[in-house]
């Protein structure tokens, strides 16, 4: 038997790149490797009885429920949901991302400024306020108008066992024109007595908004009134492009970081979710926007648009860079495109993007995070070598028992492990694919067994997952 080493050496993973086509921005999206529209829900837990998280995991590296279970996040991004739909497209909306595997909703309460992002009204003519956030509705009872439905769209989402992490405004638009400091307390307030009012679950407050202006004394202000009605859940905020949450929101839980859709990404692996946890401490981080699905590169339709295997793989890739989940997001969803006054060229509607490729393949990275919590896999850039670079880069971890090392490959690669850190002599070598879900089992080999590993497809789109673990 091979020990595990009390002073372990590097574990070395041997990736030799396959010459491939290159994935180019302007390709058009690719549908014949998505999974047809999955069946109802079968992943989720009971649905309504579902446990958002609450509380940091004990080891700092992610959520966990009131029990002290891990959450897997998968979050989907909606952030128009609550002014551009009727309550019955909201319904519409939520039960398909139920369906497909989402255990998370990004929304905004307030997101749109007429003028700046879409307009101030919902979809039945409903103010939230009148002028600005100094003038909130005096009674937090009506079972219509602007709040009444944000507060159905908040318990229409965790009725469907799915959590709500909601944005009190979107920055951007708001913070420093309607919502100021003075009246940011009063704001917090009354919308978290809101919720407390309607019985709802815990949310996970998000601040900011795309922001390059942090407005931290706009936050500090919302927080603080959040925190006045004995709520509790978990914080974090939301930064503008190519930046993370760090320093901007005293008190935050965890750390955001948006890798979006332009710098960093448009040549492939970004870097930002690993050197942000590199920086973060005790504070687990996760990108809460990343590339989305048929996005113009830079805003620009003439740039082309990204293709499914470029947004599979930065999912995939902020999972194995270390964040503690995945955020999705569809250019004609997030703004609940109907064919009308779309914003930066968004080409199918939302309802046609509902089933986009990537959006039925996500319940795949779900399956995958499930099965890592009784041994957590840690990232380690030392993993591989010659992994290669842009949208081939891999990515390796490897579990803290010692008895499990996977390896992302965006492009179909030979991959070789070497078995000096892994615990036994056998090992059970298999392949997972993010596209399917499908799981090929290989031969138990030993150490010899694990150089030269060859994906069961070689497909130029087709990226795997190999699963090393050890069979004694």
């Amino acid at each position: 038997m091979v020990g595990f080493p009390a002073r372990p050496r590097l574990l070395v993973v041997t990736v030799v790149c396959a010459a491939l086509m290159a994935l180019t921005a302007a390709c058009s999206t690719a549908v014949d490797d998505a999974a047809p529209p999955p069946p109802p829900d079968t992943q989720a837990t009971d649905r309504a009885d579902a446990l958002p998280p609450t509380q940091v995991s004990t080891d700092r590296r992610a959520l966990a429920d009131e029990n002290g279970t891990r959450f897997v996040w998968v979050a989907d991004t909606a952030w128009l949901l609550t002014q551009k739909l009727t309550r019955e497209e909201i319904d519409e909306y939520l039960e398909r991302r139920a369906a497909q595997g989402f255990t998370v909703v990004l929304m905004v309460a307030v997101a749109g400024r007429d003028g700046t992002f879409a307009r101030t009204a919902n979809a039945a003519g409903d103010l939230p306020f009148d002028g600005d956030f100094g003038s909130l509705p005096a009674s937090a009872g009506d079972s219509r108008g602007y709040w009444a439905h944000v507060d159905y769209a908040v318990r229409a989402a965790q009725q469907r066992g799915l959590t709500v992490a909601l944005l009190p405004a979107w920055s951007q638009a708001h913070a420093g024109v309607t919502l100021r400091a003075e009246h940011g307390r009063a704001y917090g307030r009354f919308l978290a007595q809101r919720l407390r009012d309607k019985q709802a679950k815990p949310v996970v407050w998000v601040m900011g908004g795309d922001d390059t202006e942090p407005h931290t004394d706009v936050w500090r202000e919302v927080l603080a009134g959040i925190r006045e009605t004995g709520d509790r859940g978990l914080v974090s905020y939301h930064p503008a492009g190519w930046s993370s949450s760090l320093g901007r929101l005293e008190g935050a839980d965890f750390v955001m970081t948006q890798s979006s859709h332009c710098t960093g990404v448009q040549d492939g692996y970004p870097t930002l979710v690993e050197s942000t946890i590199a920086q973060a401490g005790q504070l687990p981080v996760i990108d809460a926007e990343p590339l989305y699905e048929e996005h113009p590169w830079c805003w620009e339709p003439s740039r082309g648009y990204s293709t499914t295997a470029q947004v599979r793989a930065q999912l995939w890739w902020s999972v194995f860079a270390g964040g503690f989940g995945a955020t999705y997001g569809h250019h004609s969803v997030w703004q609940f495109y109907d064919g009308h006054d779309g914003i930066n060229a968004p080409r199918p509607t939302w309802r046609e993007a509902l089933d986009a490729p990537v959006a039925q393949q996500v319940r795949h990275l779900r399956t995958f995070l499930a099965g890592q919590s009784d041994d957590p896999l840690r990232p380690d850039a030392a993993l591989v070598r010659g992994q290669g670079d842009g949208w081939s880069r891999a990515l390796a971890m490897r579990s803290e028992s010692g008895r499990r090392v996977v390896v992302y490959v965006p492009r179909p690669t030979s991959v070789g492990v070497d078995p000096a850190r892994l615990a036994g002599d056998r090992f059970a070598v298999s392949w997972f694919s993010p596209r399917t879900g499908e799981t090929v089992s290989g031969d138990q080999v030993g150490p010899d067994g694990l150089a030269g590993l060859a994906p069961p497809t070689s497909g130029a789109e087709d990226d795997w997952v190999l699963d090393v673990r050890s069979a004694d």
